[in-house]
């Protein structure tokens, strides 16, 4: 999701909250999951945009809504997900791999092989690995993650090139040049098959192209940086088109 749609998603959820605060007088296992459900996109939403306060603000709200009353296993496990996120891109390592192991183990089973919740969290274990420094476990379960990410939503799903890019860094910071710039380029491949969006994840893997093949090629290298800061500049100017509206 690019910025002004995440700004734009924000208003949504407030105003779907809004609209639905008779709920919060209603006990069924339905009406508390609906509002638990909104207090966790507005929280991610937040995330994206590395306004953790707020974040976290609701998602103690939801936390705060799941405790009181009775929800579904698949609602408990999502917000468990959620959190994984949110501490990941918060810096809090240790934390993000509490939550996302604790949905994994819940999840164990062939039945739930091509469940969501199963990638999403793969993906944060890896780019908690990564984090950490720990390469090798990093691309161990890039790899589970690919294969999750296939199951769950198909072989061109962007999710899929944004586990090859934290792949190819990781490929890099071994010094496997040759197969990182590989791994990038199937990135790519699958980001420009789709029209190039998420242009946040597009660019983000351009970046990485360009670190793929810097130390061997500099020029071409900075010609690839220069492109994806193009997509930045319009990125950042539809944005701000959108604010100002």
């Amino acid at each position: 999701m690019d910025l002004w749609q995440t700004k734009e998603s924000i208003e949504q959820y407030k105003l779907a909250l809004t609209s639905l605060e008779h709920l919060k007088s209603r006990s069924s296992r339905k009406a508390v999951e609906r509002r638990g459900f909104l207090l966790q996109n507005l929280a991610s939403a937040y995330v994206r945009l590395y306004q953790f306060d707020n974040a976290k603000k609701f998602y103690d709200e939801a936390v705060e809504i799941y405790k009181k009353e009775p929800i579904s296993e698949r609602a408990a496990l999502g917000i468990t997900n959620n959190m994984a996120l949110f501490f990941l891109e918060a810096g809090c390592l240790s934390a993000a791999e509490m939550y996302a192991n604790h949905v994994q183990d819940r999840l164990t089973g062939n039945d739930n092989e091509k469940h969501p919740l199963r990638a999403f969290t793969l993906l944060t274990l890896t780019g908690a690995r990564l984090a950490h420094g720990d390469k090798k476990g990093a691309l161990e379960i890039a790899s589970m993650a690919r294969d999750s990410i296939i199951s769950a939503f198909g072989a061109q799903h962007w999710r899929l090139a944004q586990v090859k890019t934290i792949e190819a860094e990781a490929l890099l910071y071994q010094n496997n040049r040759d197969l990182s710039h590989a791994t990038i380029q199937e990135a790519l491949s699958v980001l420009e098959k789709r029209g190039k969006e998420p242009l946040v994840q597009y660019i983000t893997t351009l970046a990485m192209a360009a670190r793929t093949i810097a130390q061997d090629n500099p020029d071409s290298a900075l010609k690839q940086i220069k492109v994806a800061e193009s997509y930045l500049d319009s990125l950042r100017a539809e944005c701000v088109q959108e604010l100002i509206g």
